[in-house]
């Protein structure tokens, strides 16, 4: 994407969702602040040309949206920061589907010619999606709980994204994090446990999580001290 299509998103998409709290950002990505999350909304370029040799010259982006915990520790290695966070750091996330994408080649890619030419209705379209699809797909991971039960419990494309597939060593990490701040130790021990042995050749990590199961071990202070639900 070039500065043309950046100075337009800056212009015209960012600023529709300072209503719903995303204040903060960077060029291609805004982000809200929540108690116990951060929200995150992303432009990826997409190089069309190795999909659709016809679209060689065009421009192509996606958006995506995505969610931090803050009770999670950091994982090594994706992309952003605890200053600006970019969905690849995310926990959960997903790629948003075009408005009538059932009808679309590419359903979850927009294409922006060389000369610009439909850029005003890209933009328009990704602003009318954002403030309808994407907020709404926040507003279904509002509640932790309801995270944690789909973590556990199902493998939805959602979670797959952002936290790999059920038993994977990123799932049971995020799903065992989660539960520990929810107050749920034995799903806590369990899943930080599969995970302990799955991270054993990335040090820091495996000392993060050794270091929480020591806190949540059926005699340690924090279970006796804590009725469990």
């Amino acid at each position: 994407m070039d500065q043309t299509f950046w100075r337009a998103v800056g212009a015209d998409l960012w600023p529709a969702l300072q209503g719903a709290g995303f204040t903060s950002g960077l060029r291609d990505r805004v982000w809200r602040e929540k108690l116990d999350r951060r929200d995150v909304i992303q432009i990826v370029p997409i190089r069309l040309g190795a999909l659709y040799p016809e679209l060689r010259r065009a421009m192509g982006c996606a958006i995506e949206v995505g969610v931090v915990f803050r009770a999670i520790p950091s994982l090594p290695g994706p992309e952003g920061d605890e200053e600006s966070p970019g969905t690849p750091a995310c926990h959960i996330r997903s790629r948003l589907d075009r408005i009538d994408s059932e009808r679309l080649r590419m359903a979850d890619i927009w294409h922006v010619g060389s000369n610009h030419s439909n850029l005003s209705l890209v933009i328009a379209e990704m602003q009318r999606l954002l403030l309808s699809e994407g907020l709404a797909w926040f507003e279904r991971f509002a509640s932790a709980h309801d995270v944690l039960h789909l973590m556990l419990h199902e493998n939805t494309a959602e979670v797959v994204m952002g936290s790999g597939r059920m038993g994977s060593p990123v799932r049971n990490y995020v799903a065992g994090f989660l539960a520990l701040s929810l107050g749920e130790y034995d799903h806590a021990e369990q899943y930080l446990g599969a995970a302990q042995e799955q991270w054993d050749d990335v040090p820091s990590v495996h000392r993060t999580i050794t270091d929480a199961l020591d806190r949540i071990r059926p005699d340690s202070s924090l279970r006796k001290n804590t009725s469990l639900p």
